[in-house]
């Protein structure tokens, strides 16, 4: 049986590519520009699939990581999983994403209408 570790060479992966992004400015890592990383990035790729739904409760947290490459992989995993469990993780992500952009979209709505009252009150 394969045993699941909360710090893995995932983390550490994601952190590398993290840093890679950083050292060559640029927005978005492309693995047909680093060999090396992108061997890891399918080696853990392969390896989380192979955990099947054991990877799916972890793989959650992933998807609202705020490190991009983070997310990108456990949308990959998941979606090659594609067991029930894993697509409602999919949809349940994307809807809490959507929400939070509702949120964020109302909370615009009401500081502009805040704004646009105080100035109409300092304009009279």
């Amino acid at each position: 049986m394969k045993h699941w570790t909360k710090h893995s060479l995932r983390d550490d992966l994601i952190d590398d590519i993290d840093d890679w992004v950083i050292e060559h400015d640029d927005y978005y890592f492309d693995p047909d520009s680093n060999e090396e990383l992108a061997a890891r990035l399918d080696d853990i790729g392969r390896r989380l699939i192979e955990y099947g739904n054991a990877a799916v409760g972890p793989l959650k947290g992933y998807l609202q990581d705020t490190r991009e490459r983070a997310s990108i992989i456990a949308v990959e995993v998941l979606r090659e999983i594609g067991t029930p469990s894993a697509i409602w993780q999919l949809i349940d992500a994307l809807e809490s994403a959507d929400s939070e952009l509702r949120v964020r979209d109302r909370g615009t709505e009401d500081y502009q209408h805040t704004s646009d009252s105080v100035a109409g009150r300092e304009n009279h």
